[in-house]
């Protein structure tokens, strides 16, 4: 195993030897993989490889769900890693058969890689098909390997740290008259205080000059001023951010009531999953529970019209798909494809932009679904 530190491999009997320690600069590892406290072989370069591709080289600030969806999507291709060589390897003979199909051994490569191709084929549908997935590392494992991983190398730089709800004081909420009289043009909503902490985070509120706030109140202290500047604006864009989930389809209704933005003149733009989307998708994390299929079974009637009967009955089942199972980037992306291709579409004349979906039919409102999960 391959030290992080000075890049030193280091034996089993080596870091025996030195008490889990490199051989040449001493640095502790995290892990030992040929331990039975870690039967899935976990290693220092592994965790680290998942944190440098997930903040995209440091570059890109990441929640700790974000972290453990990602470890256990690297688990999954793992563990795939045989049905990808079966299917690999079938191909190879089917090329090699036509390759040589007039000679005896083409007629007897092609049949069997054929079979090759197809068992590997039938296996992968299969494993896309069992939804809802299970967590191979559980996530109360998933927090002691973190804090192992912190005590021997520091928080990484890009992780966030969790948002709990503070006490504002007086310093907090006081906004200069300059700046409270300022209104913005585009506000993203978040169903989780996390995600818009990680939008934030990496800045999207400066590049495309919007206010990022939560259905719960995120940012803590300055959400109500937040909210009397954007409400002072009738032109003001509105994009809601959401999980596929029961609560997340009634996301944009709730925009509309009385406390958030009532006047039908602004527009509402859904960037945010739709259980559509989750079915349409390759393999997504799909996670399930009791609670959610009771709250689903409790949706108002207008949300639940808006539900194409295969969607309503996958909420119904307790299925959602979490927005934190895709990584910043990918969050970044969508939202920002959201906010240009509306600006875009207000700024032209004909107003015909494919990319939006048609608005929703049971509101006088205008509320549009971009399909940006796809």
């Amino acid at each position: 195993m391959r030290c992080i530190q000075c890049g030193i491999d280091n034996k089993l009997r080596e870091r025996s030897a030195n008490l889990g320690r490199c051989k040449a600069c001493g640095h502790p590892f995290a892990f030992e993989p040929k331990t039975v406290s870690n039967p899935l072989q976990c290693t220092d370069t592994f965790f680290a490889k998942l944190i440098q591709d997930l903040s995209v080289n440091n570059t890109l600030f990441f929640t700790e769900k974000q972290l453990h969806y990602l470890l256990n999507r690297r688990l999954e291709q793992k563990a795939n890693r045989p049905i990808n060589a079966l299917q690999g390897t079938g191909g190879l003979l089917l090329f090699l058969g036509f390759f040589t199909i007039y000679s005896k051994a083409g007629l007897l490569l092609i049949p069997f890689g054929a079979a090759m191709w197809l068992l590997g084929w039938w296996e992968k549908r299969q494993e896309r098909r069992l939804q809802p997935k299970i967590f191979r590392v559980p996530h109360p494992t998933f927090v002691q390997w973190l804090q192992r991983w912190r005590q021997v190398n520091g928080d990484p730089e890009t992780l966030l740290p969790s948002v709990r709800p503070e006490t504002p004081s007086p310093a907090s909420i006081a906004v200069s008259p300059e700046v409270s009289d300022y209104s913005f043009d585009r506000v993203v909503v978040c169903q989780q205080d996390i995600v818009a902490h990680l939008l934030i985070a990496n800045n999207l509120h400066f590049e495309h000059n919007c206010a990022v706030i939560s259905l719960n109140g995120y940012p803590f202290g300055i959400f109500d001023t937040v909210m009397e500047m954007l409400q002072r604006n009738p032109n003001l864009s509105v994009y809601a951010l959401h999980d596929a989930s029961p609560d997340g389809v009634q996301l944009t209704t709730t925009l509309r009531l009385s406390q958030w933005f009532p006047n039908p003149n602004i527009a509402i733009y859904d960037l945010g999953l739709s259980p559509r989307q989750a079915l349409a998708m390759n393999n997504p994390f799909v996670l399930s529970s009791g609670a959610s299929g009771i709250r689903a079974n409790n949706l108002p009637e207008e949300i639940r019209q808006s539900l194409s009967e295969e969607e309503l009955n996958w909420l119904l089942a307790g299925n959602y798909l979490e927005l934190e199972s895709f990584g910043p980037k990918k969050l970044l992306q969508v939202v920002s494809r959201g906010i240009n291709l509306n600006r875009q579409g207000a700024s032209s004349s004909n107003d015909s932009d494919s990319s939006w979906g048609d608005s929703d039919p049971y509101s006088d409102s205008q509320i549009f679904v971009v399909s940006s999960f796809g």
